[in-house]
């Protein structure tokens, strides 16, 4: 492998990981907004719609903070590639330990949004037993 590969390589994964963190962070603030309607609205709000969104919360929060580490670690594998490419071999197993790190970080991160995705729809159907109960 060619020594620009090694800082390389894990910087072309950083825009892929800003399109996540950029879907991400605008799900997070729309569950933001469903929180602020539910306080607005009149009645009370079914609780486990409450607890759904909560937890729905938690889920882009750690999402958001692993896709946040992963381009962190992403960036200095880079720099630390950058080091190999200047002839300091003893760099490159850092550089792959690192990606490696980032790259769980990132699977942390998808299965943080799967877990969300999956309780998004509980949380419509519960959406829909409230509606069918005022009928």
């Amino acid at each position: 492998m060619e020594n620009i590969s090694f800082w390389l390589i894990p910087l072309l994964m950083i825009p892929a990981l800003s399109l996540l963190v950029l879907s991400t962070a605008s799900r997070y603030a729309q569950i933001h907004i469903e929180i602020h309607h539910l306080l607005d609205a009149p009645g009370t709000p079914s609780d486990n719609l409450l607890k759904f969104l909560l937890v729905r919360a938690g889920m882009f929060r750690n999402a958001l903070v692993s896709l946040y580490i992963s381009i962190s670690l992403l960036t200095l594998a880079g720099l630390a590639g950058g080091m190999a490419g200047m002839g300091e071999n003893d760099w490159i197993g850092i550089v792959i330990a690192i990606s490696v790190i980032a790259a769980l970080f990132l699977i942390y991160a998808a299965a943080q949004l799967i877990r969300e995705a999956i309780l998004s729809l509980v949380m419509m159907k519960e959406h829909e037993k409230e509606l069918r109960g005022r009928q």
